[in-house]
C-alpha cells in the first residue's frame, strides 16, 4: 500500500489523470465490504471499462482487484489486531490461499513495528493436504511458517495444524477437534469464500 501511494502522489504531479479515477477509488476505500465490478468503478468515474482499468493500473501501479485486495487485508489485519490487543491469549482460526497472504504480511509487519505480541497467542487452521509432511512447501504447515510464524515471536507449539502424515487420518482429525475444544473454540476465524476474497467471522 505504501509503494501503491507513492504512485499516486506521482500521478497527482504528473497530471489531472488521478482525479478521474477518485470516485472509484473513494468507494473502494470507504465502501469497503462491497465489491463492485470494474464496469460499476468505471461507471462511477464516466469512463469505459477498458479506459478505467488502464488509468488505475497506470496511475496505482496494480489493477483494480489487486489494489482493493490490499485494502480488504489491511482491514482484516486490523480486526485481528484488536482481538490480539484485547485478549493477548487469543486463539485464532487461520486459513491458507493466495488471499490471506496480504492479511500476514500485515500482521507481520505490525508485529516487526512492535505493534503486536504473539507470545501468547494459539492458533488453529482449518485443514491440510493428506498425506503430506509439513517440510513440502505444498503441505499448508510450510505455508503458514513461510508467511507468518518464521516471522512473529508466535510459539510453534501453539499452532496447530492437521497433521499431514499421521498413520490414522480419522484420529488426527478427531485429536485436532479435541484440540479446538481444549482451546474453547476460536476467538475469531479466517475463512476463504471464493476468488480475492476472505471473510471474518
Amino acid at each position: 500500500l505504501a509503494e501503491m501511494a507513492r504512485l499516486t502522489d506521482k500521478a497527482e504531479k504528473e497530471g489531472g489523470k488521478y482525479e478521474v479515477l477518485l470516485p472509484a477509488i473513494k468507494a473502494m476505500e470507504q465502501d469497503y465490504k462491497t465489491w463492485y465490478k470494474n464496469e460499476e468503478y468505471a461507471s462511477m468515474c464516466g469512463i469505459s471499462k477498458f479506459h478505467f482499468i488502464h488509468l488505475f493500473t497506470e496511475c496505482k501501479g496494480c489493477s483494480p482487484s489487486k489494489y482493493k485486495s490490499g485494502i480488504l487485508m489491511q482491514k482484516a489485519a486490523e480486526m485481528l489486531f484488536a482481538v490480539i490487543k484485547n485478549k493477548p491469549n487469543c486463539v485464532l482460526g487461520l486459513a491458507t490461499g493466495s488471499t490471506p497472504e496480504g492479511l500476514y504480511a500485515n500482521l507481520v509487519d505490525l508485529y516487526k513495528k512492535g505493534e503486536l505480541d504473539f507470545s501468547k497467542v494459539s492458533s488453529v487452521n482449518l485443514d491440510e493436504y493428506y498425506p503430506i509432511s509439513p517440510d513440502n512447501d505444498q503441505s499448508y504447515r510450510y505455508f503458514m511458517n513461510h508467511h507468518l510464524f518464521d516471522h512473529v515471536n508466535i510459539d510453534k507449539k501453539n499452532t496447530h495444524v492437521p497433521n499431514g502424515l499421521a498413520k490414522d487420518a480419522e484420529a488426527a482429525c478427531k485429536a485436532h477437534e479435541d484440540t479446538i475444544d481444549r482451546l474453547g473454540g476460536m476467538d475469531i476465524q479466517v475463512l476463504g469464500i471464493g476468488q480475492n476474497r476472505s471473510v471474518l467471522r
